[in-house]
């Protein structure tokens, strides 16, 4: 076996320095070749300082495109904020308020980071909302907060908590049945903009941003919620032709209160009811009179039951109610809705619908 040193043998151009490695064991060699005679060590500075030289003309553009969108973005902030104070007495007033340019200032910032006009337009609404509402504590701090956020809100999860909250804290002025599912049929379906999002994907969102705070505990279901929240409607009421009515008739005419405003009980064929929706809407001069005719509602168990019963039937008669409801039982885990959260609700139902109730 020759084992004698193999000639190697190598080809550079001009001014090029070769190195050459051999491997004694695979009997095998490398050639590296640095081109125009520089080193390893200097060739890494030469790479170093070029990319240097690049990052510095990248971020200064970078910096001048960033400076101008920033511009862009707060100025477009100024232009949804500036009417919606106009349209608040004495809102312009704040700006001399040390409180109000704080909130500001973190406004503009969030502004600045956020490339959704609707951010823009929550953050108008914030600072209403705190000119509005900002003598209370709670509410004001969930103010604070939700400005700092609101470019961090996936859009979906917004609109469940406002549809969440809505679901919880509307209730119709009417006392006619009919009449307050079909208003809040509509208000519903001005809130559910977007597909209303499954899972717990948005809960575990909103749960990180502080807007509600999940529970290991199963969520109270939609029926009897709906049966508790509107008893007025969902109640049996008084038989006709009953001493009970007699009494309740006696019971309006010795406080000169109209008969009228006991009516047909929508829910259950042969029974009466008042004409309210809660019983705290009712006028304070009146309210005792309203409660002794309601202690004389049946107390059956099984009428009372086909009543609820068919209240909920007819709130399922509702396309938006129904989906809701629907939407609700599906919800895995039950949550409590912080201050925070029911601000960025308020906030975002009034930017969609200055006209819709307050959630706070």
């Amino acid at each position: 076996m020759d084992i004698s040193k193999k000639e190697q043998t190598q080809t550079a151009g001009d001014n090029a320095i070769q190195y050459q490695i051999e491997s004694q064991n695979n009997n095998y060699s490398t050639q590296v070749t640095q081109y125009f005679g520089a080193s390893p060590s200097e060739m890494v500075s030469v790479a170093t300082t070029v990319y240097n030289q690049m990052y510095a003309l990248s971020a200064k553009n970078y910096a001048e495109i960033a400076t101008t969108t920033v511009n862009d973005r707060i100025n477009a902030f100024g232009c949804e904020l500036f009417p919606r104070l106009e349209k608040i007495e004495g809102a312009l007033e704040k700006f001399m308020d040390p409180k109000f340019e704080f909130l500001l200032g973190d406004a503009q910032v969030t502004a600045a980071k956020s490339d959704r006009h609707d951010d823009l337009c929550m953050l108008s609404e914030l600072l209403a909302c705190h000119v509005l509402k900002g003598e209370d504590k709670k509410i004001d701090a969930g103010i604070s907060h939700a400005i700092k956020i609101v470019d961090e809100i996936d859009n979906d999860a917004l609109c469940a908590l406002t549809i969440v909250c809505a679901f919880q804290f509307y209730s119709p002025v009417s006392g006619i049945a009919k009449e307050g599912l079909d208003i809040l049929n509509n208000m519903f379906g001005k809130l559910m903009y977007l597909e209303l999002p499954t899972g717990t994907n948005w809960m575990d969102h909103l749960d990180m941003l502080g807007a509600l705070r999940m529970s290991s505990l199963g969520l109270k279901k939609s029926e009897p919620l709906l049966v508790s929240k509107f008893q007025e409607y969902s109640c049996a009421g008084i038989k006709k032709d009953s001493d009970e009515l007699k009494r309740a008739y006696e019971i309006l005419a010795m406080n000169n209160i109209s008969s009228s405003v006991i009516i047909d009980n929508e829910c259950l064929d042969g029974y009466v009811r008042l004409n309210i929706s809660d019983i705290d809407n009712v006028k304070p001069q009146y309210k005792e009179s309203i409660l002794q005719i309601r202690s004389l509602y049946t107390k059956d168990k099984t009428i009372i039951t086909a009543a609820s019963s068919n209240f909920v039937n007819m709130w399922n008669s509702y396309e938006n109610l129904k989906q809701i409801r629907d939407w609700w039982d599906a919800i895995p885990y039950a949550f409590n809705v912080s201050y925070m959260g029911r601000v960025l609700a308020q906030t975002n139902a009034k930017r969609i619908d200055p006209t819709l109730p307050d959630l706070i």
